[in-house]
């Protein structure tokens, strides 16, 4: 998976709020630091070559926004609106993104490392090496999505729709669940360990096990 490239050199101190400050509502080559920007309304913004911490995006509209070569630290995009966003080469690092809305976005190149996802909307997405590391996904829809080189490690998974979504060579040996949602011919090619495997036979197959 390739990295953001961000230059540290040439980043400067910004606001977030200084997107609205351009035509084309865009911001680039910018440092940004604790800063609340719930509750905005921006439609497609384009975010590149930054870094952002601590910044809280709760309840925001960034319907078509584009982030690239973008690092995120400790946000919080819980109940906003990124459908049909494109990501590429973007780290998101300890964010919260509860029931936050990815419906119809791209991801290419990305990580969510250490983060809560728990009820996220990835309905019709398509990802290429993206990454799902030590994150928290319970009942989340991953449904009608399109999944190339993905990777789940160490993740919480309880009742993830998975629905419509091929899971052919998807390896989710080292997450946790009892049952996901899906139909039994999604299913074919998964990589589960013995327990998961067991799970699923009862979840599926309606076998009994004393």
């Amino acid at each position: 998976m390739q990295k953001p490239k961000v230059n540290e050199h040439l980043i400067h101190t910004s606001s977030m709020y200084s997107i609205y400050d351009s035509e084309d509502f865009s911001i680039s080559e910018a440092h940004i630091v604790k800063e609340n920007f719930s509750e905005q309304s921006v439609g497609h913004a384009i975010v590149e070559n930054s870094i952002i911490e601590n910044v809280i995006f709760q309840n925001s509209e960034f319907t078509k926004i584009e982030f690239t070569d973008v690092v995120l630290m400790n946000c919080d995009f819980s109940g906003s609106q990124l459908d049909e966003g494109l990501f590429h080469r973007v780290i998101f690092k300890n964010c919260k993104l509860m029931g936050t809305n990815f419906e119809g976005s791209y991801f290419r190149n990305v990580l969510f490392e250490d983060c809560l996802l728990d009820m996220v909307n990835f309905h019709g997405a398509d990802f290429k090496e993206l990454h799902f590391a030590h994150s928290r996904l319970n009942e989340a829809d991953i449904d009608m999505a399109r999944l190339q080189k993905t990777k789940f490690m160490d993740c919480e998974l309880e009742s993830v729709n998975f629905d419509g979504t091929s899971l052919n060579g998807i390896d989710l040996t080292t997450c946790s669940f009892q049952q996901i949602e899906t139909s039994h011919h999604f299913l074919k090619g998964v990589i589960v360990n013995d327990l998961q495997a067991v799970n699923l036979a009862q979840q599926f197959l309606r076998i009994q096990l004393n």
